[in-house]
């Protein structure tokens, strides 16, 4: 009985790990430990004619860079870096650490596991599309507060992140699988 749950004390362990750690990260985001805000733009004005007779376009780039940011401008910055992701995946986190303690209280392929599997899937989609959305909505208005509603184009440094759209996908797959074994499971039971 206790070698059944020898795999679940290590999950467990890492998912304490991971929280820890994702604390220690917020913290360093909030408390800004890798120095102040100095987020960069890539602004590209109107495209300037090389010659008159030409009908070549050079686009001139200004880079603009945050120095001395205000309070908005610096929650702004929290808000389009790594912080929502940090936070969202804390209670991803949390609800694996109890599904992890319900499994290991109960047997792990009953219909509660695959319930709660699909639980997590859909707190993982959720949180990690809000973190996205939270962080893409952040660093646009960050570069409203610098770049001048004239400008044509403002080239944000921004990365789409979609982790959490195979992770939820994963979750979601997995829980189906243990609840039609467990469906199957039970028919065998009431032919024998």
């Amino acid at each position: 009985m206790v070698e059944r749950h020898r795999p679940f004390a290590r999950i467990r362990s890492f998912l304490w790990v991971l929280i820890l750690t994702d604390v220690v990260a917020i913290l360093g985001q909030v408390l800004q430990l890798d120095g102040p805000a100095t987020r960069r733009f890539d602004v590209l004005p109107k495209a300037l004619p090389v010659g008159q007779p030409s009908t070549e376009l050079r686009i001139q780039a200004v880079s603009v860079s945050i120095q001395d940011p205000t309070g908005y401008q610096i929650l702004l910055d929290l808000l389009a870096g790594p912080l929502p992701l940090a936070v969202g995946t804390l209670p991803i986190i949390w609800y694996a650490l109890r599904l992890i303690d319900r499994i290991t209280a109960t047997q792990p392929f009953t219909q509660a596991t695959a319930t709660g599997l699909r639980r997590l899937g859909v707190v993982v989609l959720i949180a990690g599309a809000a973190s996205e959305v939270v962080r893409s909505v952040a660093a646009y208005l960050l570069a409203a507060t610098v770049v001048p509603p004239g400008a044509r184009m403002v080239m944000v440094d921004y990365t789409l992140s979609v982790w959490w759209l195979m992770l939820g996908l994963l979750l979601l797959a997995f829980a189906q699988i243990i609840g039609y074994g467990r469906g199957l499971r039970a028919e065998l039971d009431a032919v024998i």
